[in-house]
């Protein structure tokens, strides 16, 4: 029997489970994660793979979830082995090395011995907030802040600061 891969079940997945977009950023150091239901034809197990590519390489292991799928470019967060036809979620911490703006694709794979295989790239239902891409929101720098020389004991102490924030959205 001919090894083919894991297909996403219909109903708005994969998706965002908490939308990130320009109007609702995802704050450096949160975690964005990623939620889709696959069910494989051969029942065997699958991986959610988010790559920010669409480019994936399913890996060869015995059919049971033991060989995860790797990015061909990039990769954003991967699975645990899910059972066939459950809800997979993959999560990853944004940074402040991250883009603003990041584009996704999501891929459902299996680990067959002899021919594993991925699903074809999905971002997710188009135009949804849930979709590709996820927004970062940077923390803001501080360009110069400086007090005042000096006070005297009870009085104002005052600082001035300018910052920049890198993020255009």
């Amino acid at each position: 029997v001919q090894n083919t891969p894991p297909e996403f079940d219909l109903g708005g997945e994969p998706r965002e489970q908490v939308a990130s977009a320009s109007t609702s950023p995802t704050n450096s150091g949160d975690t964005v994660t990623f939620i889709a239901t696959a069910t494989d034809q051969n029942g065997a197990p699958y991986f959610l793979l988010i790559c920010d590519s669409p480019n994936a390489t399913a890996q060869a292991g015995d059919g049971t979830g033991i060989a995860a799928p790797t990015c061909d470019d990039g990769q954003i967060a991967v699975s645990t082995s899910t059972v066939s036809g459950t809800q997979a979620n993959a999560a990853t911490t944004t940074t402040e090395a991250m883009p603003e703006q990041n584009d996704w694709w999501a891929f459902a794979c299996d680990d067959d011995a002899d021919n594993p295989e991925c699903s074809p790239a999905s971002q997710g239902i188009t135009g949804t907030a849930t979709s590709s891409p996820f927004v970062v929101n940077h923390r803001p720098t501080f360009d110069n802040i400086s007090p005042a020389p000096s006070a005297d004991p009870g009085g104002t102490l005052t600082f001035t600061a300018t910052s920049t924030d890198s993020d255009t959205f």
